[in-house]
């Protein structure tokens, strides 16, 4: 056997080939990440589901950065790609603070398997865990799991995913496990997303509404869900959550 290698329009090719044979036993595309690509990007242009290339290239994360090489089986090229605008490029963009680095407590048993996903649910912390304090956004995000596994004894913090102020996105429980954030049955194939803070009577801050577009824009392209299922809490169960104006927003936001 020998390996052959040639260049394609930015790309790197490898071809496996028995010698003295132009038979093909494998090919894997090395693609180069554009700036502002996103994994469904890449997915759609090669045929590929994004969970397989997640898989194929052992990803932890589901954001890509300009320059990442991926690898992909069985493609042969891929069209041009035309960059994106850069201020498309921050609708893709976040960061993500995981379980280890805000210190969470392990699950408990007392959980149900997600389904598959097909829905997402914004909600509001409404500052109950931080009314006349000065804690910063990670040290919220822990009391509000010791509540719900202490005082409600849920499995874990209710929100798949919780928004600082600063725009990081707090890793909640896993997006295998069902959530515990909308109501019984409502939690079912239901991403739960909070905002930490009260927006009743105004807005998230500029950055922390990049982090939920953002989010929302990873989340909607990595489950194939339309704006008309991205949801306020109050769309299940009678509360001021998510807060009127952030609601208002959700309302508009599921018309584009």
């Amino acid at each position: 056997m020998r390996l052959c290698m040639s260049i394609i329009s930015g790309a790197v090719l490898l071809l496996l080939v028995g010698c003295g044979s132009d038979t093909r036993q494998d090919v894997s595309l090395a693609y180069t990440v554009n700036a502002g690509e996103s994994l469904s990007d890449v997915g759609r242009k090669s045929g590929l589901s994004v969970s397989d290339i997640i898989r194929y290239n052992d990803l932890d994360s589901h954001v890509l950065r300009a320059g990442q090489r991926l690898y992909l089986p069985g493609i042969s090229t891929l069209p041009e790609v035309v960059a994106k605008p850069e201020k498309q490029q921050e609708e893709y963009i976040y960061r993500l603070v995981t379980r280890a680095q805000w210190g969470a407590q392990p699950s408990k048993a007392n959980f149900d398997p997600m389904s598959l996903i097909t829905r997402i649910t914004i909600h509001h912390t409404d500052d109950e865990m931080s009314k006349g304090q000065s804690w910063g956004d990670k040290e919220i995000v822990r009391r509000i799991q010791r509540h719900h596994q202490k005082n409600n004894n849920w499995a874990d913090i209710g929100y798949h995913f919780l928004i600082g102020s600063d725009g990081r996105v707090y890793e909640g429980r896993p997006l295998t496990v069902q959530g515990a954030h909308a109501r019984g049955a409502n939690n079912i194939a239901n991403i739960g997303v909070s905002l930490i803070g009260d927006f009743d009577k105004q807005l998230p801050g500029a950055a922390q509404m990049r982090g939920l577009r953002a989010l929302l824009t990873d989340l909607q392209q990595r489950y194939g869900i339309e704006n008309t299922r991205v949801y306020g809490h109050d769309d299940f169960v009678t509360t001021v959550c998510p807060g009127e104006r952030l609601k208002a927003w959700i309302d508009d936001y599921r018309k584009r």
